[in-house]
């Protein structure tokens, strides 16, 4: 019992948390979904990169290549232009137990650069275990970079939850 009045709490304060960031960036209520959508797992060496253009179908792509966080952010802010995103969504790297990690709170921040970069909407979503199961996926090695197929796994899981 004490376990999910405990997790009610976190749940309340994350709420809360996103209402006053909301309120920080002069906003009301949360930003529409529009597409096209990408979502990026960020990792240090490569950020995994997937699609929606339309809202339903994903499609990985070829990862970017990290940098030092200038680069990175240009090479990302390039991304987006290029493509005409709409809205990104950012793989969150919980602990096991749900928990924000230190890795989890530099995707938070990287968030909100990419937002403050580009005015575009940024959301996160739980990627726990994603590459565990982008390995099971992966038929060859000559699909897109594991990273990308985690990625994709965590588009498809934040496009169920619309």
């Amino acid at each position: 019992m004490g376990g999910r009045c405990e997790q009610l709490i976190i749940h309340s304060l994350r709420i809360l948390n996103i209402r006053l960031q909301l309120q920080k960036m002069g906003m009301t209520s949360l930003p529409k979904i529009k597409p096209p959508i990408v979502a990026f797992d960020w990792g240090g060496q490569r950020i995994g990169v997937c699609i929606s253009p339309d809202g339903s179908m994903t499609f990985p792509r070829e990862h970017i290549q990290a940098g030092d966080e200038e680069t990175t952010l240009s090479r990302v802010s390039q991304f987006l232009r290029t493509e005409g995103i709409q809205t990104i969504v950012l793989g969150l790297p919980l602990s096991l137990d749900g928990t924000e990690t230190e890795m989890a709170k530099k995707i938070r921040a990287i968030g909100t650069k990419i937002t403050d970069f580009t005015s575009l909407p940024v959301f996160f979503e739980d990627e726990r275990l994603t590459t565990k199961e982008a390995e099971k996926r992966r038929v060859s090695s000559f699909q897109k970079s594991i990273d990308s197929l985690a990625a994709q796994i965590v588009l498809q899981n934040f496009l169920a939850k619309q």
